[in-house]
């Protein structure tokens, strides 16, 4: 993911509340995020998007905002 150009921290409350790494910085970025609530300000002032980890996951390899996909369907049974 480092190697697309993702910003891997470990789990911690610190970009959830802007007080950490993986918060934007200005207005003009784009988070995408596994965190469980958003409301203006609360990652800093640029866009933030929630998501279920395996769509973060996508994003970060696609380097946009993408579903996830998988390429081979679940066999059930």
């Amino acid at each position: 993911f480092e190697k697309a150009g993702a910003k891997v921290i470990e789990p911690s409350c610190g970009a959830c509340i802007n007080a950490g790494p993986g918060v934007s910085t200005r207005t003009d970025q784009v988070t995408i995020s596994a965190i469980n609530r958003n409301f203006p300000g609360r990652s800093g002032p640029g866009q933030m998007y929630l998501a279920s980890p395996l769509t973060v996951a996508a994003s970060a390899l696609a380097g946009h905002i993408c579903d996830y996909q998988p390429s081979v369907p679940a066999q059930v049974g």
